[in-house]
């Protein structure tokens, strides 16, 4: 199943999968719906996480994608809210930049760019 997708002001757009990131779909699924998002020239990406129980790797090689994408063309890509279980598998890469504060959806966007070479996580 594709992962819904909202528009947010600015240019951003947020995906928010509703199942496991995983090999076999999900993941290449949202992989394309990524590099779609930023060939339209989409400026920010934002994939909510909320809802997503599990990450494997091919859901990981997904967001570094996704992210590696976002910095050559001069974009954004920012993970929200996942779980501690998916946090952890992103972290064991040494991926996220800043604490995820568990909080609501943030679709007030932070306005500073994610430092090189990271995946900026937000509250």
């Amino acid at each position: 199943m594709a992962a819904p997708a909202t528009r947010s002001p600015g240019k951003a757009l947020v995906f928010s999968p509703q199942e496991p990131v995983t090999a076999g779909g999900a993941a290449e699924q949202l992989e394309r719906q990524i590099q779609t998002a930023l060939r339209s020239g989409v400026q920010h990406v934002i994939i909510d996480l909320h809802d997503v129980s599990i990450v494997d790797s091919a859901g990981i090689r997904a967001l570094i994608r996704g992210h590696t994408s976002a910095q050559r063309l001069g974009r954004r890509l920012t993970l929200v809210g996942p779980n501690p279980r998916v946090r952890e598998e992103i972290g064991l890469l040494r991926l996220q930049d800043v604490p995820v504060p568990r909080t609501k959806r943030p679709w007030g966007l932070p306005s500073s760019p994610a430092p090189r070479g990271r995946i900026r996580f937000s509250s």
